[in-house]
Protein backbone atom coordinates (compact mmCIF):
# COMPACT_ATOMS: atom_id res chain seq x y z
CA UNK A 1 0.00 0.00 0.00
CA UNK A 2 1.48 2.99 -0.86
CA UNK A 3 2.36 6.22 1.59
CA UNK A 4 0.13 9.01 1.85
CA UNK A 5 0.53 11.31 -0.77
CA UNK A 6 1.90 8.60 -3.02
CA UNK A 7 0.42 6.62 -5.31
CA UNK A 8 1.27 3.48 -7.17
CA UNK A 9 0.77 4.25 -10.37
CA UNK A 10 3.57 6.12 -12.56
CA UNK A 11 3.20 9.84 -13.02
CA UNK A 12 2.94 9.44 -16.61
CA UNK A 13 0.05 7.63 -16.05
CA UNK A 14 -1.64 9.91 -13.65
CA UNK A 15 -0.94 12.48 -16.29
CA UNK A 16 -2.62 10.81 -18.78
CA UNK A 17 -5.79 10.28 -17.18
CA UNK A 18 -5.61 14.02 -15.71
CA UNK A 19 -4.97 15.57 -19.02
CA UNK A 20 -8.54 13.88 -20.49
CA UNK A 21 -10.06 14.91 -17.84
CA UNK A 22 -9.21 18.73 -18.08
CA UNK A 23 -9.99 17.69 -21.89
CA UNK A 24 -13.32 17.11 -21.19
CA UNK A 25 -14.29 13.99 -20.19
CA UNK A 26 -16.33 12.76 -16.65
CA UNK A 27 -14.07 12.34 -13.40
CA UNK A 28 -16.38 9.33 -12.62
CA UNK A 29 -15.58 7.07 -15.63
CA UNK A 30 -12.03 8.46 -15.82
CA UNK A 31 -11.79 7.54 -12.02
CA UNK A 32 -13.69 4.12 -12.93
CA UNK A 33 -11.18 3.29 -15.88
CA UNK A 34 -7.63 3.98 -13.73
CA UNK A 35 -9.32 2.07 -10.91
CA UNK A 36 -9.56 4.36 -8.32
CA UNK A 37 -12.43 6.57 -5.86
CA UNK A 38 -14.27 9.82 -7.30
CA UNK A 39 -11.67 11.87 -4.52
CA UNK A 40 -8.72 10.07 -4.90
CA UNK A 41 -8.97 11.53 -8.52
CA UNK A 42 -9.20 14.77 -8.05
CA UNK A 43 -6.84 14.59 -5.57
CA UNK A 44 -4.55 13.42 -9.00
CA UNK A 45 -6.06 16.36 -11.17
CA UNK A 46 -5.37 19.18 -7.70
CA UNK A 47 -1.76 17.62 -7.79
CA UNK A 48 -1.35 18.28 -11.64
CA UNK A 49 -2.81 21.86 -11.49
CA UNK A 50 -0.46 22.75 -8.30
CA UNK A 51 2.54 21.65 -10.30
CA UNK A 52 1.44 23.44 -13.27
CA UNK A 53 1.27 26.76 -10.90
CA UNK A 54 4.72 25.80 -9.92
CA UNK A 55 5.99 25.63 -13.70
CA UNK A 56 4.39 28.67 -14.04
CA UNK A 57 5.54 30.16 -11.01
CA UNK A 58 9.44 29.33 -12.06
CA UNK A 59 9.00 30.17 -15.61
CA UNK A 60 6.78 33.87 -15.18
CA UNK A 61 3.90 32.18 -17.10
CA UNK A 62 0.09 32.15 -16.04
CA UNK A 63 -1.25 28.65 -15.44
CA UNK A 64 -2.76 28.86 -19.40
CA UNK A 65 0.45 29.72 -20.75
CA UNK A 66 1.88 26.71 -19.00
CA UNK A 67 -0.39 24.32 -20.14
CA UNK A 68 -0.19 25.73 -23.69
CA UNK A 69 3.99 25.54 -23.43
CA UNK A 70 3.44 21.66 -22.21
CA UNK A 71 1.31 20.85 -25.41
CA UNK A 72 4.02 22.60 -27.52
CA UNK A 73 6.39 20.26 -25.74
CA UNK A 74 4.27 17.09 -26.64
CA UNK A 75 4.00 18.23 -30.08
CA UNK A 76 7.51 19.22 -30.96
CA UNK A 77 8.59 15.51 -29.00
CA UNK A 78 5.91 13.99 -31.42
CA UNK A 79 6.88 15.59 -34.66
CA UNK A 80 10.35 14.30 -33.57
CA UNK A 81 9.44 10.64 -33.11
CA UNK A 82 7.64 11.00 -36.42
CA UNK A 83 10.95 11.79 -37.89
CA UNK A 84 13.04 9.62 -36.18
CA UNK A 85 10.66 6.49 -37.38
CA UNK A 86 10.38 7.36 -40.95
CA UNK A 87 14.17 7.50 -41.40
CA UNK A 88 14.17 3.98 -39.40
CA UNK A 89 11.73 2.85 -41.56
CA UNK A 90 13.80 3.68 -44.78
CA UNK A 91 16.77 2.38 -43.86
CA UNK A 92 15.11 -0.94 -43.01
CA UNK A 93 13.40 -1.07 -46.48
CA UNK A 94 17.23 -0.37 -47.54
CA UNK A 95 18.51 -2.77 -46.38
CA UNK A 96 14.96 -5.09 -46.95
CA UNK A 97 16.19 -4.50 -50.70
CA UNK A 98 20.01 -5.13 -50.22
CA UNK A 99 18.86 -8.26 -48.82
CA UNK A 100 16.77 -9.59 -51.16
CA UNK A 101 13.35 -9.49 -49.34
CA UNK A 102 11.77 -7.31 -50.73
CA UNK A 103 12.03 -6.62 -54.70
Amino acid sequence: MPTKGKTSRPQHVIDKYVKRYLAGEQAVSLAREAGISKPGFYLWVQKHKKQLLEQSNVKNMTPADAAIADKRTILLELDQLRLENRKLREKVVSMMIKSGEIW
